[in-house]
This record gives C-alpha cells, sequence and structure tokens, in this order.
C-alpha cells in the first residue's frame, strides 16, 4: 500500500483544498474578485425609429434582463444609445446592467463611440432608406460615421446587426460594409445600391413567415407572441481542427448549455440573411478618406460569412388577409469571423422580432387575454425555450467580442474549473506536472470539459479549447512561449497508453494539460497574485496543452509498437 495516501500534510492540504472549493462555490466573485474583475466586455446598443430600450412591445427591456444574467467568467457592461431624443424610460436608463445612455446618438462623435469606448456594437434599424428619382438613397448615414464604425471593425471589434422585412433597419446598417452583404436590406426592385439581393415583402406568399400555430390551433398574427417557438436549423459543421481531425459541432453561437440551441421567437414576416455563395468577395469602399476592403485577404486566408441556421416557412398560411406562403426555407443567422484577416467578427439576424419584448413575453399593451399570447415564454410550457433563446444573446456578445475579452473569458472559466467543486479534489492528489501521465491528463481534462460546458456551453468549451490547440501546434508558439523546446521536457512517467485517438481526445488532453499547468504554477488559491496570474496564465495555459499533447504522442507510439506486435502475432497464426 501506498503510505502518501495516509500523509497528515497530504489529507490537511486536501481539507483545505475542499473548503476554499465552498467558498468559492458559494460567491466566486467574492472569493476570488480578481478573477472577475478583467473580463468585462463594454456593449453598444443603437437603436432607432420606433425600437426602444423599454418594456413595451417593441421594447429590448428582456433583452436587456438576458444581457445582465451573464455567466460567471463575463459581465456585460452596457450602453443604450438612441438616434432620436427619447425618454428617460425608452433610453434604457436604470436597467440592470446599463452603464449610460445615450441620445440622438451619432457614430462620428467622439464622445459617442469609439475603439476606446466599447468592445463591440449592436444595431437594431427600425428607419428605412429607399432610392430617389435623383438616385440618392434616403437616410443614408454621412461618411463620417460610415467611417467611425469602420475603423471599429477593422481594429478587431465586433458588431452585430438586424432589421426586419423590407427597408426597416437598411438606415442604420444597410450602408455598414459587411453587414451590408450579410443580410437582405433593401427592397427597391434593383436591390441595394450595389444591387444586393431584394428583401423579402410583409404580405406575399413569398414572405418570410415563420409563425406557428399556438393557442388557437391555426394559424394567426398573435402566435408570435405565445410561448410556441419556431424551430431552426442550425448548420452542423465539421469545423477543422489541428492536425488531422475536425468536430462536428453547431457555430458557438448556438452553442447552449444543454446541447443545440434549435429554436428562436417566430414572427409573420421577417427579413433573411444571405448565404455564402450570394455574397461579392471584392468591394471596397472609401469613407471620408479610409480605405475599407470588405472581406481582406491576409496571407492567403480569406474568411467569408458562412450560414449559421436556416428558418422554414410552412405552407398555406393566410392568416390575417395576406396570401398563402409558399413552403421556403431561409438563412436566419449568418456570421463572419475576421480574426484570422485581421477585422473584427460580424453577426447578422434575419429579424429584431427575435429580440423584442412581443415576441418574448407576449403583448404588453392592450392584454389580449389569453395567457399565452399575453405572457409568451413566460407562460406554462415556454420557460425553457427562453432560456435557450436568451443563450443565443449571450452567445452573441461573447462571440462577437475582439480577441483578447475572448481570451480573458476561458482564462476565468478555466479557473473556475480548476476551483470548482468538479475539480479541486480530483486535481489535488496529483503528482506535479512533469509526472502526470497521459491517462490523468485525459482525466482531468474530461472533468474540466464537463465543467466549463455546464455553464459555458460544451461546443464554446470546445471552439476555445481548439483555439488554444491552434496555437499550440503552431512552430512559434515554442519558440515564443515554452522556456525548452518539447523534446527537451523531462522525462515522462510511463502510463497505460491510451485508446485510439477520437476527435474529441485531443481537446480534453489539451484542457486537462491545462488545468494542470495553473494548478501547479499556484498550489494555493489564497496566496495567488491577481497581476502575476493574470500575465502569466495565456501562457501556462498552453505549455500545460503541450505537455499534455507530447504524453498523448508517446502513448500513442506505444500503442502503435502494441499493435504491430498483435498484427504480428496474427500472421503468425494465419
Amino acid at each position: 500500500m501506498n503510505d502518501t495516501v495516509f500523509d497528515p500534510d497530504r489529507i490537511r492540504r486536501i481539507n483545505e483544498l475542499i473548503s476554499a472549493r465552498e467558498k468559492f462555490r458559494l460567491d466566486p466573485p467574492k472569493f476570488l474578485p480578481w478573477l472577475f474583475r478583467r473580463c468585462t466586455v463594454r456593449v453598444l446598443l443603437v437603436a432607432d425609429g420606433f425600437i426602444y430600450f423599454d418594456d413595451s412591445d417593441f421594447g429590448l427591456g428582456e433583452f436587456l434582463r438576458s444581457l445582465s444574467q451573464s455567466p460567471l467568467f463575463v459581465r456585460f457592461e452596457v450602453t443604450c444609445a438612441h438616434r432620436a431624443q427619447v425618454s428617460s424610460t425608452q433610453s434604457g436608463a436604470g436597467r440592470p446592467g446599463v452603464v449610460r445612455t445615450i441620445n440622438n446618438f451619432k457614430f462620428d462623435d467622439a464622445g459617442h463611440f469609439g475603439t476606446d469606448l466599447y468592445d463591440e456594437v449592436w444595431l437594431f434599424g427600425a428607419e428605412t432608406s429607399s432610392l430617389t428619382k435623383k438616385g440618392t438613397w434616403t437616410n443614408r448615414p454621412p461618411d463620417t460615421e460610415l467611417r467611425a464604425i469602420s475603423e471599429f471593425m477593422d481594429a478587431g471589434h465586433g458588431v452585430f446587426a438586424t432589421g426586419d422585412h423590407g427597408s426597416l433597419g437598411a438606415a442604420l446598417s444597410g450602408f455598414v460594409p459587411r453587414v451590408r452583404s450579410m443580410r437582405r436590406w433593401f427592397d427597391d426592385p434593383g436591390g441595394g445600391p450595389l444591387g444586393e439581393l431584394v428583401a423579402p415583402d410583409m404580405t406575399s406568399a413569398y414572405r418570410r413567415d415563420t409563425n406557428r400555430p399556438g393557442v388557437s390551433g391555426t394559424f394567426d398574427f398573435d402566435d408570435q407572441s405565445d410561448n410556441v417557438p419556431q424551430p431552426i436549423l442550425p448548420v452542423w459543421q465539421r469545423r477543422p481542427g489541428p492536425g488531422f481531425f475536425s468536430i462536428r459541432w453547431p457555430h458557438p453561437l448556438l452553442c447552449g448549455s444543454t446541447g443545440a440551441i434549435e429554436v428562436l421567437p417566430d414572427h409573420p414576416h421577417e427579413g433573411e440573411c444571405v448565404e455564402r455563395r450570394d455574397i461579392p468577395t471584392d468591394q471596397e469602399f472609401d469613407f471620408a478618406g479610409y480605405h475599407v476592403v470588405e472581406y481582406p485577404n491576409v496571407s492567403g486566408s480569406h474568411p467569408l460569412p458562412s450560414a449559421v441556421a436556416h428558418s422554414t416557412v410552412l405552407p398555406n398560411n393566410a392568416h390575417t388577409g395576406k396570401h398563402a406562403t409558399v413552403s421556403a426555407s431561409f438563412v436566419a443567422i449568418s456570421a463572419y469571423d475576421g480574426g484570422d484577416a485581421g477585422v473584427g467578427r460580424v453577426v447578422t439576424d434575419a429579424t429584431w422580432h427575435h429580440f423584442i419584448n412581443i415576441n418574448l413575453v407576449g403583448m404588453q399593451s392592450p392584454p389580449n387575454g389569453h395567457p399565452e399570447w399575453d405572457l409568451g415564454f413566460l407562460s406554462p410550457g415556454g420557460e425553457h425555450h427562453l432560456r435557450a433563446i436568451e443563450e443565443y444573446f449571450r452567445n452573441i456578445a461573447m462571440w462577437i467580442a475582439p480577441a483578447d475579452r475572448r481570451r480573458c473569458m476561458f482564462r476565468n472559466a478555466l479557473w473556475y474549473a480548476t476551483w470548482g467543486e468538479r475539480l479541486v479534489e480530483a486535481v489535488a492528489p496529483v503528482k506535479p506536472l512533469d509526472q502526470v501521465t497521459s491517462v490523468d491528463f485525459l482525466h482531468i481534462g474530461r472533468h474540466a470539459f464537463d465543467s466549463i460546458g455546464r455553464f459555458a456551453g460544451r461546443c464554446q468549451t470546445l471552439h476555445w479549447s481548439l483555439d488554444v490547440l491552434k496555437d499550440v501546434l503552431a512552430k512559434k508558439f515554442y519558440e515564443r512561449v515554452l522556456p525548452v523546446p518539447i523534446p527537451e521536457l523531462p522525462d515522462r512517467v510511463p502510463g497505460p497508453p491510451l485508446p485510439w485517438l477520437r476527435e474529441d481526445i485531443l481537446v480534453e488532453l489539451a484542457l486537462g494539460g491545462a488545468v494542470m499547468a495553473l494548478r501547479d504554477a499556484y498550489p494555493d488559491i489564497n496566496e495567488v497574485d491577481p497581476e502575476e496570474a493574470a500575465a502569466g496564465a495565456p501562457g501556462l495555459v498552453r505549455r500545460g496543452a503541450a505537455i499534455a499533447l507530447r504524453s498523448a504522442r508517446e502513448s500513442v507510439t506505444e500503442a502503435q509498437g502494441e499493435l504491430e506486435d498483435l498484427a504480428s502475432a496474427l500472421g503468425r497464426v494465419d
């Protein structure tokens, strides 16, 4: 028997860690405030027309509430801005998470907007734009404002934009590079200023009507306010992974804590996002002396937007005098990851009806008398749909955040996993980092993956981990971060060989190595120096992942030898 199991100091240490775990579980921000002070994402919400930040039917009050309920590893600091002069209530003043409100907002006002003020901007437009007989477009933002938005995007900051059917939203978003080509913004017969595709209308048989029958059992306009959502079809993609493997998951925007997000609120006439094949890739702009390449090609990396999810239109929906619908499928959400091209991320959605109160929590004025229509997803049977939809909102805010904010989120999630209830006991008795076996790394990694996935979503955890792997496997990383090259690390302690590598095993190994590296560098949570931890965590995470992957390589080599011996033995039997 191993006498170290009963070593008094070891038992005392484990008991201390268990006590620390309980304090952490009850109030993580209070117990470790330094973990949570650095992951603030500054969100600017801009609206125009009849979209407000209140509890009215076309208000964003419920959406704002969802942002205030952010996960432990991130806090959204929200500024609400309206392009007109609105009341204090309509402005969002005093709502949880709202730190500032702005009336008569302008993007070219340095006091209103800039890369030093916000990490991301959300555009909720209702004002329209149309072509005049003189060949100009009404309500077009001045070039100085378009320049400010373009500079913001090119600096790595994120943008979300949505409108509704026809040209609702075109005045705010239809002229913004990238945004303008990822969604249909104009309903003029010839499309938009650059020939963009025509936006769907609100009455024809080809409108984008996603309503599902609700309380009446038949199609009814007010079903948009009930507790029955529309199903959406996430685009399941095999995300390329490092080396030889790839993993099939939905986009991070639709990564829920309990699985893929597959519902949105329904509406009788939505807008439409654009497929990649319909997006021109070589457009360039000049705004007030600033040159913009819409989709940059940098060193051979040329990311383009892609569909995230599709919505469907059921046939023969003819409510409230509209033409009977023709069955159809269309893009509900599109996304552009410009990181490899050195610019910010962009997301567009088919309609702001996915975000406003009347489609989330029912009709506020006047009450209809049907609980499902008056309360929406707050009525019985709708709560779990609302939770999934609001996770989508928060996922957007996390995904379009600049790269440094995303790294901060993952780092804090790792700290939480390291000191959370799932891992503190599992990690405490394990040997020092340079004596951990590949099976140990895999075991710890699986616990960490599950722990983070419970509040961040499993596929969000996967995407974060793959980003770490991509860095680890780059040759320059070894030269820049590791104190010694991987081949010169201490000899490994022999351990049982891993099973043949599945698509997820390398991710779990890397996550296990990252957690073990943090624990190895900071064995006592009460003695962590906040500044040192913040500066050193990224390198520790990557170094731990690299060590774990090296252990996997050795284990695979050992397994390969055993397989060859088995094959030889089978050959002799034949």
